[in-house]
């Protein structure tokens, strides 16, 4: 690829690099930034993909605590009561928030049945 000119403040800032002792030289040091920042690049790509892939999956990446919260807000009162005592059971029985389905379908069954 060959050389390319930087500003003088940066020709003196990798040099002092390869004084510290950073690299052996000044293009091992160009080399080395630019392997790091590919590597950075690749990361970034492959985290957005991930992303946008639950995104389109339709699965909520909502908090399961919001997505609680959210839902106790948009209940009736005696929706609120039963999801509340269904959040109580879970806790106690060791459940995490994660399986939000456990514990909205704890809220959802008639009260004898959860007894069974």
């Amino acid at each position: 690829m060959g050389k390319f000119p930087l500003p003088e403040f940066l020709t003196g800032w990798l040099e002092q690099q390869v004084d510290n002792g950073r690299a052996v030289n000044v293009d091992a040091y160009v080399a080395q930034l630019v392997a790091e920042d590919r590597i950075r690049h690749d990361r970034l790509t492959l985290r957005r993909k991930a992303i946008a892939e639950a995104r389109a999956s339709g699965i909520s990446m909502e908090a399961p605590e919001s997505l609680l919260t959210r839902l106790m807000a948009g209940l009736p009162r005696p929706g609120r009561e039963k999801l509340r005592e269904a959040i109580a059971e879970g806790r106690a029985s060791g459940s995490s928030y994660v399986s939000i389905d456990g514990i909205l379908a704890r809220a959802l069954l008639p009260r004898q049945s959860r007894a069974a």
